[in-house]
């Protein structure tokens, strides 16, 4: 992990008044909380004199942030710190009446956001400005931080109070918003432990309403876009969340074999279903044109099949299903460059590497098929900037914080493999990678047996030259291995031999290719395939007609051992 190499700089004065600040919201927490203990014994007069003055800290704290949000524009607490007030006067207006939803937004909604609040300054006014500090940052106090309670409570106890978290975010457009949370009310699976959490982040087009008049579990509010940030992940009871944009559709059978997925294996931590428009090649040839015909795919593409699951690199989500703990307890590892302004741009691709680095798995269950309308929600935020440079920038700056790039070789298969490349197996098959990058290509491979062949048994091993990509590559791999001398790859290789070898990037370029790729083609099984992707290192002798390769395509060739 890389050091900060341009904070931003407070003086001594706003960073020693910054440290005031935290202190105020941490009040305001305390304060919260035993407003929240006396809400059923205290009288109403009490209860009121303590909103008054939480409501002043708030106001206090939001107008002593203004002078850090005007140098450091992600500092947001001000506008947080008035949505706050907000949600403090609607609980105060509920109470007593209404004694339960007084409860919940204070529980649920308030206090969650009072941590997020103290999180997000904390980083942005203190941390952002002492390089010598984001290390232990990131190393320790983020996992308090940004963790969720009853994960934290959950790891001691082993009980969660739901089985499943249905969470949707919505942000105007309620006529996509009552799609999405129709289809999910109709296909939560009976019986199921669950809660509802509908977040409005700031509509102004009835969401809100909409949302009430659901009913759900915990309804949570913000009165302006992105100003509590991802608080509602403090909100969640579930073992699992099931977190679900407002530009989905949910159809039968999804939820189901999304759960029997995850369950197969305690080091699955993320499952997403198969929709259209999204990238990642996580979509499946459909065709419908009516509510009709998209039912009738669903029902019959959605028949649970563990040979349809398959395991990725990487993901997308505009719907998925997480493991809590492996997100949101303090002993997850998704907070790392949580809050880092130059790796934000890459969320799903930040979870993926810190996933893989630390034995997670992935999974797109392709027996889950959703319709997604395609980034309704996040459209018009993006189409406002310049979208090749947003990326490229974010690209490098991924690349300095994690020593990877994000879309760099192995991040998703080739086109090639789109298509079925396996042949039929009913027998143990072995696969060897050479730099695949981080994996996605040879892993597609194991993955095609398991699909086209029902054949689990099947081991994946890739090797690389690049220490940069060993620990992504022991997160998709059944073995793993740095190789930098000839002799070390005589020694993987003795007395082994491949079903398939996919070969991608330029490999120990000190030797002659031609000795390599004999020494491959030696250890290629019977009946074997070598894939392998054309580089500078290759080209001349892949055109020659000797080496009995083939163009596949896509610049990728094939040599087969026959029998």
């Amino acid at each position: 992990m890389m050091e900060n190499k341009n904070p931003h700089t407070f003086t001594e004065e706003e960073e020693s008044k910054a440290l005031d600040i935290l202190d105020s919201i941490k009040t305001c927490r305390e304060a919260a909380g035993i407003m929240l203990s006396e809400m059923n014994g205290s009288d109403a007069g009490r209860l009121a004199e303590m909103a008054e003055l939480l409501g002043k800290l708030l106001a206090a704290v939001g107008k002593a942030a203004e002078p850090y949000a005007k140098k450091q524009t992600n500092i947001t607490l001000p506008q947080t710190s008035r949505s706050m007030l907000e949600s403090l006067q609607d609980i105060c207006r509920c109470w007593p009446e209404r004694t339960e939803r007084s409860r919940m937004k204070l529980q649920f909604e308030l206090i969650p956001t009072l941590e997020e609040m103290y999180m997000r300054f904390y980083y942005w006014a203190y941390v952002d400005s002492h390089p010598n500090r984001e290390q232990r940052y990131y190393s320790e106090e983020i996992y308090e931080l940004a963790s969720n309670p009853y994960a934290n409570e959950a790891l001691e106890t082993k009980r969660f109070k739901y089985d499943v978290s249905f969470t949707v975010l919505a942000y105007n457009h309620l006529d996509y918003t009552k799609k999405c949370v129709e289809s999910l009310l109709k296909n939560i699976p009976r019986g199921l432990n669950c809660e509802l959490i509908l977040w409005d982040n700031g509509s102004s087009d009835g969401t809100a309403e909409y949302f009430e008049s659901i009913q759900p579990t915990k309804l949570i509010e913000s009165r302006s876009n992105w100003s509590i940030g991802s608080a509602p992940s403090r909100a969640i009871e579930g073992r699992y969340h099931f977190g679900i944009s407002n530009d989905v559709v949910i159809l039968p059978g999804a939820i189901e074999n999304m759960l029997d997925c995850m369950r197969a294996d305690e080091s699955i931590a993320w499952v997403v279903p198969s929709t259209p428009n999204v990238s990642n090649y996580q979509t499946i040839p459909c065709k419908y044109n009516s509510e009709e015909e998209l039912l009738a795919f669903a029902r019959k593409n959605n028949v649970g099949s563990v040979f349809r699951r398959e395991q990725r690199t990487r993901l997308c989500d505009p719907i998925g299903l997480q493991d809590t703990l492996s997100f949101y307890s303090r002993k997850g590892v998704c907070h790392i460059g949580y809050l880092n302004k130059d790796v934000n741009m890459f969320p799903d691709d930040r979870v993926a590497l810190l996933f893989r680095r630390s034995g997670r798995k992935m999974f797109l269950s392709k027996d889950a098929y959703c319709h997604h309308f395609g980034s309704v929600t996040l459209k018009d935020e993006i189409t406002k900037k310049n979208e090749q440079t947003f990326y490229n920038e974010g690209r490098r700056k991924f690349l300095d914080w994690f020593g990877i790039d994000p879309w760099g070789t192995g991040f998703c298969y080739a086109p090639i493999f789109l298509e079925r490349v396996v042949g039929e197996h009913s027998g143990h098959v072995e696969v060897l990678g050479i730099n695949c990058g981080m994996g996605s290509n040879s892993l597609k491979i194991k993955e095609q047996i398991k699909e086209y062949c029902h054949n689990t048994d099947c081991t994946l091993t890739n090797i690389t030259d690049d220490g940069r990509l060993i620990l992504d590559l022991k997160g998709v791999s059944d073995a793993a291995e740095m190789v930098t001398k000839i002799k070390e790859l005589k020694s993987l290789l003795f007395q082994r031999s491949f079903d398939y070898i996919v070969w991608e990037t330029p490999f120990l370029p000190q030797y002659k290719f031609g000795t390599l790729l004999d020494l491959c083609a030696e250890h290629l099984a019977e009946g074997g395939m070598l894939l392998i992707k054309r580089s500078e290192q290759n080209s001349r002798v892949l055109n020659g007609a000797e080496t009995g390769m083939h163009e596949l395509g896509d610049d990728w060739f094939v040599r087969r051992k026959t029998c």
